[in-house]
């Protein structure tokens, strides 16, 4: 169902949606980038009420993926604020590529990786023990008990590999040769056992730090320069060089877990995107697993979709308003039409990817508590992409009502609401997830996604069309829980992610007054 929803319901054709049909007199695209001003204005909390008076001529729509702190950090009502309470805003020089400010701030953070000299990995019973006095050896049961960590964690997140043929077939091959380096599959097998170090010690391991707050630290296993499984990582990387040149499934497997390990340890420089898979009509593939298959179509038709959101809101023209001072928003023709097909995403999933809504932490707590270990298993990780799905496309009205509050409709509010709605109770910051950051995907765009909606919740909180909504029921609590747990996922992911680090240094001026955020004991 999946499938014939993602080719019937999602066009291939870009931003496109309902244009034809849209009211002329709709205002110009949302989501700009402003050029540096000779003078800025400097403001107090109070003038976020009036409407801005930057020239939207001067305005550009952003060309470059950026990430999402960085392109709330653009918007003028939120760069103005902010020039009240930072002095360090010159932290984020808007004139750097994504990819340079990336650089310059991972060379600020430090702590590369441990660079460890050569090691030799060899199983137990081997007929190489004498060959190698400083090898590490590992038994049988060590090696099948990491592999076990990777299949019960990141298979079910990256299923890439066929679990029976690995375990039936490659693996006692494997364990035969002893890791030979004349084996293209045994940098597959070490970077199974790298990611099954970090799965097992990112669970059950010390924490990298103490927490000072008495709270239980969210990252385990290792140290900030020296992960879990980084030995075995190094010797799969030599045995990949061996191979470098072999265009073989295996090695094509190899990368793709060697970015995951990458991507897992908070190394963006050194990340490498996933490939984009043939279909079936170009490349017949095996039988699949169910969730495999349900897995890959539930995560390739919300791409399409989230492709399709965030071309639309970048690409938007009006063709009558565009030379006028009109705060920019999308039609809300085209809103409502890209919220109708995330909805239809969502009804066409499978019941095991699916959920329950609840906008309470406390009973998504509850739900966890009595479903158990079985909670992996349902949908709760498609809720949180279906949440920022419904923050992304509703976030144009947030926009409208900081830049222009004196024009804000019943309309524009609705949408302010389901906005703002979408940005709590994110299943991924739930404390009973807390204390397994090292396992969850993605940990630098999600970085990004909770500093910016923290910003954002500031800055609304300040505004006069916003504030009073921020303030009321249920948004307060539902706000006040949401922004806890964020900042303590930034607290705890400052220590070792050099993106939530600098992050953190932005919020923490923001929320001060926080619980979170100030030293412990302070009163």
């Amino acid at each position: 169902m999946l499938a014939a929803w993602t080719h019937s319901n999602i066009d291939q054709e870009g931003p496109n949606i309902a244009r034809d049909t849209c009211d002329n007199k709709v205002l110009e695209s949302f989501n700009r980038q402003t050029e540096h001003s000779t003078s800025p204005k400097v403001v107090s909390q109070l003038d976020i009420s009036e409407p801005i008076q930057h020239p939207i001529s001067s305005f550009r729509v952003p060309q470059q993926n950026i990430g999402e702190v960085q392109r709330v950090l653009l918007w003028p009502a939120v760069e103005q604020l902010l020039q009240c309470e930072l002095d360090e805003l010159h932290l984020w020089d808007a004139s750097l590529s994504p990819e340079v400010w990336l650089a310059k701030i991972a060379d600020d953070f430090g702590h590369p990786l441990v660079l460890e000299s050569r090691i030799d990995i060899v199983c137990e019973n081997t007929s190489s023990h004498s060959e190698m006095p400083h090898a590490v050896f590992l038994d049988k049961g060590s090696i099948q008990e990491l592999c076990g960590a990777f299949f019960a964690s990141f298979h079910y997140l990256y299923p890439i590999l066929d679990q029976s043929y690995f375990e039936h077939t490659l693996l006692p091959q494997i364990i035969e040769t002893s890791f030979s380096e004349s084996d293209e599959a045994s940098a597959l097998v070490l970077l199974v056992l790298a990611l099954g170090s970090v799965a097992q010690q990112g669970s059950v391991g010390l924490p990298v730090i103490e927490a000072t707050d008495g709270r239980p630290m969210g990252v385990k296993g290792g140290s900030v320069d020296c992960p879990p499984g980084l030995a075995f990582l190094y010797e799969a990387l030599r045995r990949m060089g061996v191979h470098l040149s072999a265009c073989s499934l295996t090695m094509l497997q190899s990368y793709i877990l060697a970015a995951i390990y990458y991507a897992q340890c908070s190394r963006n420089l050194d990340y490498i995107p996933l490939p984009l898979f043939l279909n079936d009509t170009e490349m017949p593939k095996p039988s699949l697993e169910t969730f495999v298959e349900q897995h890959f179509l539930a995560q390739i038709s919300l791409r399409t979709l989230m492709n399709r959101v965030n071309d639309t809101i970048r690409s938007w023209r009006d063709p009558v308003n565009s030379d006028t001072r009109s705060i920019s928003i999308l039609p809300e023709v085209i809103i409502s039409e890209l919220s109708q097909q995330l909805h239809a995403w969502r009804d066409y999933l499978p019941p095991a990817l699916n959920w329950h809504d609840d906008n309470t932490i406390g009973n998504i707590l509850q739900a966890a508590e009595s479903e158990g270990i079985e909670l992996q298993h349902g949908g709760l990780p498609y809720k949180t992409r279906y949440k920022f799905a419904t923050y992304l496309i509703y976030r144009p009205y947030i926009y409208k009502a900081l830049h222009e509050p004196n024009t804000v409709t019943t309309e524009d509010l609705h949408g302010c609401k389901t906005a703002l709605l979408a940005c709590t109770s994110w299943p991924l910051v739930l404390p009973v997830f807390q204390p397994y950051k090292r396992l969850i995907p993605h940990i630098y765009e999600y970085s990004h996604i909770f500093s910016s909606i923290l910003v954002l919740l500031h800055v609304c909180s300040c505004s006069i069309s916003l504030g009073p909504l921020i303030h009321s029921e249920p948004f307060s609590s539902l706000i006040a829980e949401s922004t806890a747990s964020f900042l303590q996922w930034l607290n705890d992911m400052q220590i070792v992610h050099p993106v939530a680090a600098w992050c953190w240094r932005l919020v923490k001026v923001l929320y001060k007054e926080h619980q979170a955020v100030r030293p412990q004991g302070h009163e």
